[in-house]
């Protein structure tokens, strides 16, 4: 089956997940976070190496993922396509053949040591017997997991960082 594109399998578009996590830091200390992606194997458990610039900085920034899923490698690449610094960071890539992925993370300061982190999934599968296969392999469910835990892991480092145990450590003695 073709889009009308020739030799472009159609793609069945998935609902977006979203997550949205308060945490205790600044925007700042949170945004460092997320722009470095050389962390990401230190956030994600399926996230096994990735490479690429120390800090994610402009739209066009590139890097490679390399995960590991039903006990199998997969490497994948990504490119900024949003990028509003420490507010919004936007990738697009594919983690395996035949869909694409587009993460959005949004940060939205509520003080100056508080922001919510929201981020958003949106991805599209591949029609026919892999795109079956994958919903009943559960993929949005095991995204949803995935995503739930990065996100908890971002505000545990964020939480971690000296920054924000300094800002703590002057709420208190005020």
């Amino acid at each position: 089956m073709s889009d009308g594109t020739r030799g472009t399998p159609r793609k069945s578009s998935t609902p977006t997940l979203a997550i949205h996590q308060d945490i205790h830091a600044s925007p700042s200390t949170i945004w460092a976070i997320l722009e470095g992606v050389r962390l990401l194997p230190t956030l994600s458990p399926s996230t096994t190496a990735a490479v690429g610039p120390p800090a994610l900085q402009q739209v066009g920034d590139r890097f490679d993922q390399t995960v590991k899923l039903g006990g199998r490698h997969f490497t994948s690449s990504w490119s900024v396509t949003g990028f509003e610094f420490e507010r919004c960071l936007r990738v697009e890539g594919s983690v395996l053949p035949g869909t694409q992925h587009a993460i959005t993370e949004t940060i939205t300061s509520e003080s100056p040591t508080t922001a919510t982190l929201t981020m958003s999934i949106d991805y599209t599968l591949p029609l026919g017997l892999l795109g079956r296969l994958a919903a009943k392999l559960g993929a949005e469910r095991r995204a949803l997991d995935e995503a739930t835990q990065v996100v908890a892991s971002i505000r545990e480092t964020a939480e971690r960082s000296p920054a924000a145990n300094r800002t703590k450590q002057s709420k208190r003695s005020t």
